[in-house]
């Protein structure tokens, strides 16, 4: 039986895989206060996100008012 475990804190490359941004941009959106900053644990320089934290943010993010994808044919 496998199991399936989802994290509570996510890595980098997990965070933005989340939010649905590649790692880069989402370091941009970081350093612009768009997206919560890294939390570390103690002693060590292993960075992480907490996914709550991530949801609450992009739960808050404001709507658009404007369809940016009207008038395109696909």
């Amino acid at each position: 039986m496998t199991s399936t475990v989802v994290p509570f804190a996510l890595n980098r490359r997990q965070a933005a895989e989340f939010v649905g941004v590649s790692p880069t941009t989402f370091d941009k959106l970081v350093e612009r206060g768009h997206m919560p900053k890294a939390r570390q644990f103690p002693e060590t320089r292993r960075l992480f996100w907490l996914r709550s934290e991530l949801e609450e943010t992009l739960q808050d993010t404001p709507t658009v008012e404007v369809n940016p994808w009207a008038g395109v044919k696909l």
